[in-house]
């Protein structure tokens, strides 16, 4: 017979559950990049300079099945991706949350 655990659950024993963390949706349009710069110098952790045509791609971390220009990024990245957004200067980069 199992023991009781405080919380009553094996895995998390006090009770307390990780919260799931959610995800945005981010997206490029690709052929309307200027290669600026702007988003990878704002927010490098998602994105990228292409090395063959130098415009801007999603990090090969938070890519959506292998696309460079769709990503699924983490919500504590939403500022840094949102501020990219805001200040490419052809707003090329939508944001949607999952």
């Amino acid at each position: 017979m199992q023991e009781d655990k405080p919380g009553g659950h094996d895995l998390y024993p006090l009770g307390i559950f990780p919260r799931r963390m959610s995800m945005i949706h981010v997206s490029i349009k690709r052929e309307d990049c200027t290669a600026c710069s702007t988003c990878w110098e704002t927010c490098p952790e998602v994105f990228e300079e292409n090395g063959d045509d130098n415009f801007s791609q999603i990090r090969e971390k938070y890519r959506a099945d292998g696309g460079i220009s769709e990503g699924k990024v983490p919500d504590n990245l939403k500022g840094c991706v949102g501020e990219a957004a805001a200040l490419c200067p052809v707003q090329i980069i939508s944001i949607t949350e999952e």
